[in-house]
């Protein structure tokens, strides 16, 4: 009993931290000798309670954590804060800016107040913006800010001789960031606000009158204003006597404030019903300014053509425009994107072209990719030498454009009475790439004979053999079925059977079947069970397909011709040549 009174009156007094938790733990050790241990909570509780007055903050801090803190991470932490309680002896008080406490113009009461919007007490009026992206910059007196498309613009000259402290010396003891103090920290001041604890800056802070929270509202007479913006990355006043540390601003003088309005891009809405469109069309139109563009024709670059069938999407002006931008109007036009009978590598033997026309192209051919499966492949393979680019990649490059101009008038097909069921096709090429002998694999996604998600990309690790490489392509596949098949659900549509999955390769499809784990799977591990997990609850079936079955080779590797147009239409892509005369026809 003695030594749990020790606890209990053991108070701090003037030793050290380190001291005083070592006493602490001394009588925690004389307790466990007695066959009366003390557990790390109610060690780190005593601890608390003795620790005298000045540690209250971090300590009311302390106590309102969601988690337990070891006495380890309590050790650290006040020792610095006493490190941190000693600094601030030895530094000259000065007043600090925050943004929790403002002043502002009395409007009732006009003898309050001079020609410049001075006030009485000789206080600067503040303004206390909203979070976010916006900036707020104090204006001389007699300036007004003007506009500029929907926004304030504010110049100032700032002339002020100004010796720069670095913040970044500063460390905050609590939360563990650069760049403050402790007394600054926001989460800090939160926490003490949540668990009503006022601290002694708290307690003799004046009362101020409400801030305003239009960013964009300026008083007619106002003489230099603060600014007030916790979000931003440096503040900026016009006293520095208010700051605890400041340096030279080194940015032009003007400052473009947001008038707080927001812009959002064209929507798509789409649906079978259309009273509840209209309904959420009202809706939305009450809290934000509308307008109608009518049916979809054109959104981000993509043709949308409506049939009585269904969808065509086409990018034929983008395909064009490209043509023109690289001078490959009067190319001559090829039947593949790409040759099947050589290969690309980093090092061919060519000489070096400048990189930056090669990355312009490719990044325009990523984007027609969302509407062209067929050149999937190709613009995969040929992102990989954007670093540092020959003229055999350039050549093979202005090759897939050669191939996009003979087929300028094709774009995808989206049928519009299919039966609810999905079911992908995933290939790979076992080896595929020369230089590091990584794998290339690709999937096609369909819901009924419509395809809505595709892939060619090269694996991260080597495989050991074509079944490792298959059962990787049926990993990655099977999380993109999940998450299709996750939102149909969220959408209200029920899959009537489980997706499938069709693989060419034998003894990948054994290793989903067969659940016996094997000892040269290790490596694989994570990939087996999770798919193993969606064939033994019934969430995926999967099959084998034939080798010239397969839909997804056109994703995986350079085919002969013949092939290649074999699985074009089988993918999607179609000629729209008649639809786009028939849509010229009818305007």
């Amino acid at each position: 009993m003695s030594l749990k009174e020790r606890l209990l009156n053991n108070p701090r007094g003037t030793c050290s931290i380190p001291e005083y938790l070592q006493q602490m733990c001394a009588i925690a050790d004389d307790l466990a000798l007695v066959d009366n241990p003390l557990s790390e909570d109610d060690l780190v509780l005593y601890i608390l309670s003795g620790i005298g007055p000045e540690f209250k903050e971090i300590a009311a801090a302390l106590r309102a954590r969601d988690t337990p803190i070891s006495f380890d991470e309590l050790y650290d932490k006040l020792g610095d804060y006493e490190l941190h309680l000693k600094k601030d002896d030895h530094t000259p008080s000065l007043s600090i800016a925050t943004a929790n406490y403002t002043h502002r113009h009395n409007r009732t009461s006009p003898q309050s107040q001079s020609p410049y919007g001075n006030t009485k007490t000789g206080r600067q009026p503040g303004y206390l913006p909203p979070r976010g992206n916006t900036s707020l910059l104090g204006r001389p007196p007699n300036q007004q800010p003007s506009h500029n498309n929907g926004s304030h613009t504010v110049s100032r000259q700032i002339n002020q001789s100004r010796t720069p402290t670095p913040r970044s010396s500063l460390y905050c003891r609590f939360c563990d960031r650069p760049g403050h103090a402790t007394n600054e920290c926001r989460k800090l001041a939160r926490f003490l606000r949540e668990n009503d604890v006022q601290t002694m800056h708290s307690v003799h802070s004046p009362q101020f009158t409400t801030p305003t929270t239009n960013a964009t509202t300026f008083h007619r007479n106002t003489s230099s204003p603060w600014l007030f913006d916790t979000g931003a990355s440096h503040h900026v006043t016009s006293d520095p006597a208010t700051l605890l540390s400041y340096s030279d601003y080194g940015g032009p003088d003007e400052i473009h404030i947001s008038d707080g309005s927001v812009y959002v891009d064209d929507i798509i809405l789409t649906g079978n019903n259309t009273t509840f469109l209209d309904s959420f069309v009202n809706t939305v139109d009450h809290r934000f300014s509308l307008k109608d563009l009518g049916p979809l024709h054109h959104f981000l670059s993509v043709e949308v053509i409506n049939t009585t069938d269904g969808l065509f999407l086409s990018q034929h002006r983008h395909i064009h425009d490209l043509l023109h931008t690289f001078l490959m109007t009067c190319a001559k036009e090829v039947n593949t994107p790409m040759c099947n009978t050589s290969t690309l590598t980093l090092q061919d033997g060519s000489s070096l072209v400048d990189p930056t026309p090669y990355r312009k192209l490719v990044r325009a051919l990523q984007y027609l990719s969302l509407t062209r499966p067929d050149v999937c492949f190709a613009v995969n393979r040929l992102s990989q030498f954007m670093n540092s680019p020959t003229e055999l990649h350039w050549t093979a490059l202005k090759r897939v454009l050669r191939y996009l101009k003979a087929i300028i008038h094709h774009g995808l097909y989206l049928r519009r009475r299919v039966p609810l069921t999905l079911h992908a096709f995933i290939d790979s090429d076992w080896g595929g790439d020369r230089d590091n002998g990584r794998t290339t694999t690709g999937y096609i996604l369909y819901l009924g004979s419509n395809p809505i998600s595709w892939k060619s990309s090269r694996q991260k690790s080597v495989s050991r053999s074509s079944s490792e490489a298959e059962y990787k392509a049926i990993a990655n596949s099977t999380v993109e079925i999940m998450w299709v098949t996750i939102l149909l659900y969220e959408l209200g549509l029920n899959l009537p059977r489980p997706p499938a999955l069709f693989c060419d390769n034998t003894g990948a499809t054994y290793l989903c079947a067969n659940l016996v784990f094997h000892s040269r799977m290790k490596h694989i591990a994570l990939d087996y069970h999770f798919v193993g997990e969606c064939v033994t609850n019934g969430t995926l079936r999967v099959h084998h397909v034939n080798s010239k079955d397969q839909l997804a080779d056109i994703l995986t590797k350079a085919i002969p011709r013949q092939q290649f147009h074999q699985l074009l239409s089988k993918i999607g892509v179609t000629n729209g040549a008649s639809i786009l005369r028939g849509r010229v026809k009818k305007r």
